[in-house]
């Protein structure tokens, strides 16, 4: 694999921005620069970049240690391959990228009073076209009510996208997913994922398992896409999208960037294994939107714990407890008391790692802020923290309780249902099934989360918080009978959990 390490011949201020994009970069796969990283955007920038894979950008960039301009060269060859879609329809526009607290809902209404020109002038074209799509109105801009009920039902599925001051951050848009140029390609997130799948021939299977299901038009939501104007049948092969050409596995060797230390080969084994398991369960009736919501929330997960469990000397050491209940039942206190202690200590020893006086060392980027203090003098910047950004990406996809960090509620490992079935998914291959200690195991080496009854003296050692022998037994009786509630493993006679993925 070509190395991404800078070029020696390269030169450049170390203590500069763009140096300290290639430290971050190294360690993290991530430029931290924001903390706005929500699922949908990255499910965006993976559908948007996958039809790159044809082209093969080059990673000249990267090698030189300069993301940055490996984020711009991507983005001109979107661009120049139609990847972003310039010419995409005003209802296309307004649907995905239209930001209302309404939601793209509005469509079906008059634009609001508050709106500036170009998105007036944006909905109104969307609701002209929309209605000559689905309707064939002879009032423009007029939909009927079955026509409302059905756009509401897709992009209103959570109940929340459409409602005013709703902010699930995890489910809102994924069927829109490469429509759009709102994605964060900016923070590389997207482009190193598909980096780590990349490296492996198991995630390069499962990359080549998804990119079929991506050029198939025979679901509903592509149906949708369709009937928006989105996508363009082949004529050919109307059951698949003419704007994705065929491939096969090979094609995806070397394609995207991953950063080339030991410790990272190591990350894209476990991620390239876990993402075939959770592809191949479209064989057995998983969704196109299922599987790329799953790849994206396992996604989220890996960034997020690479980064909470990183090291300088690259060891990874750490791991991190799960308590699988939102409830903090009096039963469960020290549990999810103990859970919060584990991410706070995660998130305080990543940021003391990346700290360091040396300013060519210290991976922490400061925000520069215009005010002037009263003495005149420029403040010093804001620091971003490593561990906002890490805290960010986990509850992005819906791995931490609670997902909004309002009210100051410490928060803690705590997945979802959704997200409990993409872990299941990912540990257990289609058609077996693991006893609960190699299930705890599996999670542990792949990902360095703690769910309890696996070798709980190492995991207490890998916790690196001392006295947690009862908690681990408390950790392991919830998370044991959350999945069997969820209907993903089931008791047997003797008391053993099997963990069986459910009926998929």
């Amino acid at each position: 694999m070509v190395s991404a390490h800078r070029d020696p011949e390269a030169t450049k201020i170390e203590t500069g921005p763009e140096d300290l994009d290639r430290r971050q970069y190294e360690a993290w796969g991530v430029i931290v620069q924001t903390s706005n990283v929500r699922a949908v955007h990255v499910a965006n920038g993976i559908m948007q970049l996958l039809r790159l894979v044809p082209t093969r950008p080059s990673w000249d960039a990267i090698v030189s240690g300069r993301p940055r301009g490996y984020i711009a060269e991507l983005k001109k060859e979107l661009r120049k391959n139609d990847g972003l879609r310039p010419g995409l329809s005003a209802a296309a526009k307004a649907l995905c990228v239209y930001k209302s607290k309404a939601g793209p809902l509005r469509l079906a209404l008059p634009p609001p009073a508050d709106a500036t020109k170009p998105s007036k002038d944006m909905i109104e074209a969307g609701r002209a076209h929309l209605a000559s799509l689905l309707d064939s109105a002879s009032e423009v801009g007029r939909l009927s009510e079955p026509s409302r009920r059905a756009l509401a039902d897709v992009l209103n599925a959570d109940g929340k996208v459409m409602v005013e001051g709703g902010n699930d951050p995890t489910t809102p848009g994924v069927m829109f997913a490469g429509f759009t140029d709102t994605h964060t390609l900016n923070g590389m997130h997207a482009a190193t994922l598909l980096g780590l799948l990349c490296a492996t021939q198991d995630g390069r299977q499962a990359l080549s398992h998804f990119y079929r299901a991506a050029q198939s038009t025979q679901d509903p939501h592509a149906n949708l896409a369709a009937l928006l104007g989105l996508t363009m049948k082949d004529r050919n092969d109307p059951s698949m999208d003419r704007n994705w050409s065929m491939l096969d596995p090979s094609a995806f060797e070397e394609v995207f960037p991953v950063p080339q230390r030991e410790s990272w080969a190591d990350l894209a084994r476990a991620t390239g294994s876990m993402a075939l398991n959770i592809t191949q369960r479209q064989e057995r009736g998983a969704t196109k939107a299922e599987t790329l919501m799953s790849l994206v929330d396992l996604g989220l997960l890996i960034l997020s714990t690479r980064m909470l469990r990183w090291e300088r000397d690259e060891s990874s050491r750490r791991h991190l407890l799960a308590v699988c209940s939102p409830r903090r039942t009096t039963a469960l206190q020290q549990a999810v008391a103990r859970a919060q202690e584990s991410l706070r200590l995660a998130a305080a020893a990543l940021d003391n790692e990346a700290h360091d006086e040396n300013p060519a060392v210290s991976l922490i980027r400061s925000q520069k802020r215009k005010k002037r203090s009263g003495s005149g003098e420029l403040e010093q910047g804001k620091k971003y923290f490593p561990s906002d950004h890490a805290i960010n990406l986990a509850s992005a996809g819906g791995w931490l309780f609670p997902l909004d960090a309002r009210g100051g509620a410490p928060r803690y490992l705590c997945p979802g249902p959704r997200q409990l079935v993409t872990l299941v998914h990912a540990l257990v291959p289609p058609g077996e099934e693991l006893a609960w200690p190699k299930f705890a195991d599996k999670s542990e080496g792949a990902l360095g989360v703690a769910l309890g009854g696996a070798d709980d003296s190492r995991t207490e050692l890998r916790l690196l918080m001392g006295g947690v022998a009862a908690t681990l037994r408390e950790a392991t009786t919830v998370n044991q009978q959350r999945l069997i509630s969820l209907g993903l493993a089931r008791r047997e006679s003797d008391n053993l959990v099997i963990v069986d993925g459910g009926a998929r």
